[in-house]
């Protein structure tokens, strides 16, 4: 019997799943209020190509197919794509792609508070978020970002991460980059990439254009937030760090 095109949308949208941003980690705040995003299953060759490269010994290359699987499987609303995506907020979409095409909930062992070995499953029910409401005073919810001490912080999309990424490998001597910081990434609110001059243009203003103290605010901004980087859970008051609890090479698999 052939299938109409009803049944055909049907069949696409039973594959994908929205995703409510405001639940992500950085909790939708930097994003424009239009963006939508879902997730699709991932594929047969997404998840050979993720065995075939993952190696926990080496960070980078993990996060790269983390990326990967991320950046195939994610659907934005245009004119948004891939890399307008929070880099804080990528691996939380990984895992919920995962999850989606697993069918079933990743759980994450820990110790209760009586010292015996429990499970808890990864979600937004377990997930322990950032308090931003300390810093929503200097939140400006037209713009996206937050306005501390005059400077505009939000956290980087992974597009400009990949800018820079991009940048250095492309350098002819990427080892002059081994003593810069690369704050000005939480200050390029509303960029989702970079052109190489811009990031010449940055490294020189926030590395050597600013004095010790203007850098000093930078970096104190920054220090902030520097709490949602690593991702935990909470159940029954007790915190549980995931980092070591989650087998990403067997993850399809478990």
């Amino acid at each position: 019997m052939q299938m109409s095109i009803q049944d055909i949308l049907t069949s696409l949208l039973a594959e994908r799943r929205d995703i409510d941003v405001r639940k992500l980690p950085s909790q939708g705040l930097f994003y424009p209020e239009d963006l939508r995003l879902s997730i699709r299953k991932a594929e047969f060759w997404d998840i050979l190509e993720y065995e075939s490269n993952i190696d926990r010994t080496n960070i980078l290359k993990s996060l790269e197919c983390i990326k990967s699987v991320v950046e195939r499987c994610a659907i934005l609303n245009p004119p948004y794509v891939y890399g307008h995506l929070r880099s804080v907020d990528i691996t939380f979409i990984y895992l919920a792609i995962v999850k989606f095409t697993n069918g079933r909930d990743i759980m994450v062992r820990y110790d209760d508070r009586m010292g015996v070995q429990r499970q808890v499953a990864f979600g937004p029910e377990t997930f322990n978020y950032f308090d931003f409401s300390p810093f929503m005073k200097h939140y400006n919810p037209e713009s996206r970002e937050m306005v501390i001490n005059g400077y505009r912080f939000s956290f980087p999309a992974i597009g400009v991460e990949n800018s820079l990424a991009r940048h250095i490998a492309n350098s002819k001597d990427a080892s002059r980059f081994k003593n810069i910081a690369f704050d000005f990434l939480f200050f390029v609110s509303g960029r989702h990439g970079l052109e190489d001059h811009e990031v010449e243009n940055l490294i020189q203003i926030f590395n050597h254009d600013l004095d010790a103290a203007e850098r000093e605010k930078v970096s104190a901004i920054i220090a902030n937030f520097a709490g949602i980087v690593s991702y935990s859970l909470r159940v029954d008051g007790v915190k549980v760090e995931i980092k070591s609890n989650i087998n990403l090479e067997n993850i399809w698999h478990t």
